[in-house]
Order: C-alpha cells, then structure tokens, then sequence
C-alpha cells in the first residue's frame, strides 16, 4: 500500500513540474506576444498545437522533443551536412555576405512630359544583405566541433528561453538559415524544417 501511495505522489510531483514547466513556456509566448502584437507565430492557435504536442510527449525540452518526433522525418538529422561542424558553414555564411552585400543598380526608363522623350535612371536595388554591414546583424558564433544540428537546436533554445532578441539579430538568423537551405542540397538541410520552418515559426518550440 505504501509503494502505491509512494508512486502516486511522484507521479503528483512530475505532473506538477510537468505544468510549471509548461506555464513558464506560456508566460514567454504571452510576453512575445505583447511585444510583437500581431505576430502569428504565438498566436492561441499555434500555442495550443505546440502544449499538446508537449503532453504528447511528456516533454518541454526541444533536444528531447526533437528526438522524439524524429521518426515524423526519417533519419534526416543524421545526414552528413548536419553532422558538420557548423563553424565552416558559419565562416561560409559570413564571407557570402560580403559579396552579396555589394550593391547592386539597375537600368529603367521615365517618360518626361516636358520633352516628351525617355530617360535613363539608376537606381539601386535592395539585397539580402542590407544590414549586414551593422555590428548586430550577427549571431553567435559556433565553437569549434560543434555539429551544424547541435548548433540550430542551441539556437532555438536561445529563442525558446530568451525570445528573438534585436530585430537585426533574427534577421541574421533568417539569413544564416536561408543561406544553408539556398547553397546545400534540399534533402541534406530538409531536417531545419523540423526546427525552423522557412516562416520561422519553430516548428517543435515556442518562440
């Protein structure tokens, strides 16, 4: 009798840390969600998706919830661009930037009432990397050995626990994952959609 009421009160205890847990979470999308009014991402709609699929799983961490949930994408975590070290990709991102940075001009034609003729105008295009040349278009850098898998789920939970941090500094983030998905194969990379959906709406965490 004694081992059964023993049981019952640890599975009390899990329970009750299982929805302090989940009340923390909460309390964070509700912050995000003030100071981004309108954002989708935490939306009640998609909280109440991400709260079952933590009941589901009995769990809040998103390295443990990943694992679980790995069998929803076959073995697409272990291919050999996530198994990298996530250090060169990153170097790669940050050297592209550079070149891509360069302004760009393009060539259009204004018809002038005055002289009732066509002139030629240039005018500058918008790159994807129009803030890159600000300090804080930046995120952090990887240590050495990390795999490139490891490296995104530490950055998820950053944002998990921590929100998204400076505007410039989730445009970065954007802009280190598009790079990946734009210059490596789609079934090496497929595994950041498990993690980062391309409207980075984190697919397995708050955010």
């Amino acid at each position: 009798m004694n081992c059964a009421n023993d049981s019952l009160l640890e599975i009390h205890h899990l329970l009750d840390k299982f929805e302090s847990e989940l009340s923390t979470i909460r309390a964070n999308w509700k912050q995000i969600e003030i100071d981004n009014p309108g954002f989708d991402p935490v939306s009640e709609e998609n909280w109440q998706e991400k709260r079952h699929r933590m009941w589901l799983h009995a769990a809040t961490d998103v390295r443990e919830r990943n694992e679980l949930e790995r069998w929803l994408y076959g073995d697409l975590p272990a291919t050999r661009i996530a198994q990298s070290p996530a250090l060169g990709i990153y170097k790669a991102w940050r050297k592209w930037l550079k070149i891509a940075g360069i302004p760009k001009f393009k060539i259009s034609y204004v018809y002038d009432k005055k002289t009732g003729s066509w002139r030629e105008t240039e005018s500058k295009e918008p790159t994807d990397t129009f803030y890159a040349a600000d300090k804080r278009f930046d995120i952090k850098k990887p240590v050495k050995d990390k795999t490139l898998l490891s490296f995104i789920v530490r950055l998820a939970r950053s944002i998990e626990n921590g929100g998204r941090g400076h505007p410039l500094e989730w445009r970065a983030l954007k802009s280190f994952l598009d790079f990946i998905r734009k210059h490596y194969p789609a079934e090496q990379v497929a595994f950041i959609e498990h993690i980062f959906p391309k409207k980075m709406d984190l697919g397995v965490l708050p955010v």
